[in-house]
């Protein structure tokens, strides 16, 4: 009697094959990957990680987190619908997405916040246009390539998007982009910058030097122009400058969070005015990873979001 699986010489099975005794998952003629091995469609590790905190928090790999954890628990893989300002932060090169540089992936945030005022005639202030160490090879030079405020420019298209660097961008001053040179350190130049102003101030982004004393002398100094309802956000509070100007003082993302939690509040750089400005008109604080898990030190609360009552 012909066994109806019988193979030929060439080790292939003679057809036709009983269906009825034939299992897809495991037969001598199929041989089928474990499924529990495959990772999902366009399995991203920065953007799993950025979904699951404890997981970028716990520095596990994503994709063993994936198969041990993920899968069972039904975690989120990947953002249902394309972010728009993702999408031009990564069309001009930014480290505000998740593609290149640092891929901070803060225009998740940004575009969660700021949509809202795509269509007002505001202003928005961004300080520093061009990452430090572009700026050592350029000394001295007009530079002509600010990635973010394109992004801001096209995203926002109605508000008045005024940049400011202490670098010279003043070629930049076409369209609706203008420029002001200043350094953020200077409470005489942050008061030049707003007199130049034309539309109420809705959004300060302060991507300057970073330096602890900068960042709070700029806060002091510009949230008591910030329009009501409008939000001031501080990148990278995680990172401070190899050699800053000034010693002494606290984080900024420590004082705060000293602000949140209702505890007395002192800083060294902050005029008295300023700091009682601080603690009469901030509504709230909300900080943000940033997605550069590769750096040295997790960009735990990177970004702080300081909305104004």
């Amino acid at each position: 009697m012909t066994n109806s699986h019988s193979t030929s010489p060439r080790g292939r099975p003679d057809w036709p094959i009983n269906r009825s005794t034939c299992v897809l998952v495991a037969n001598d003629t199929f041989s089928w990957p474990n499924h529990l091995d495959r990772l999902p469609y366009e399995f991203n590790d920065q953007i799993y990680l950025w979904l699951n905190a404890d997981a970028a928090k716990a520095k596990v790999d994503p994709r063993k987190h994936y198969h041990l954890h993920g899968r069972a628990e039904g975690r989120p893989v990947r953002y249902h619908a394309p972010i728009e300002l993702n999408l031009l932060a990564n069309k001009f090169k930014t480290d505000k997405g998740n593609l290149y540089r640092n891929r901070h992936f803060y225009s998740r945030v940004y575009d969660h916040f700021l949509s809202p005022f795509k269509s007002e005639e505001m202003t928005l202030l961004a300080i520093g246009l061009v990452r430090h160490d572009v700026q050592a090879s350029s000394v001295d030079a007009s530079l002509v390539d600010p990635p973010s405020l394109c992004m801001w420019r096209e995203y926002f298209f109605r508000a008045q998007v005024r940049g400011v660097d202490i670098q010279d961008l003043s070629k930049i001053e076409v369209d609706r982009p203008t420029f002001t040179r200043a350094d953020q350190s200077n409470r005489i130049a942050l008061s030049q910058v707003i007199q130049r102003c034309r539309y109420p101030i809705k959004v300060i982004i302060d991507d300057g030097s970073h330096a602890w004393e900068h960042q709070q002398i700029s806060l002091g100094a510009l949230f008591p122009h910030l329009e009501s309802g409008g939000l001031y956000f501080i990148e990278d509070l995680n990172y401070q400058p190899p050699h800053p100007e000034a010693t002494g003082g606290v984080n900024p993302r420590d004082f705060l969070r000293t602000k949140s939690v209702g505890k007395p509040i002192s800083s060294h750089f902050l005029e008295q005015s300023e700091m009682e400005c601080l603690l009469a008109t901030i509504a709230d604080l909300q900080f943000y990873d940033s997605l550069d898990y590769s750096s040295t030190a997790l960009g735990q609360d990177a970004l702080a979001v300081i909305p104004k009552k």
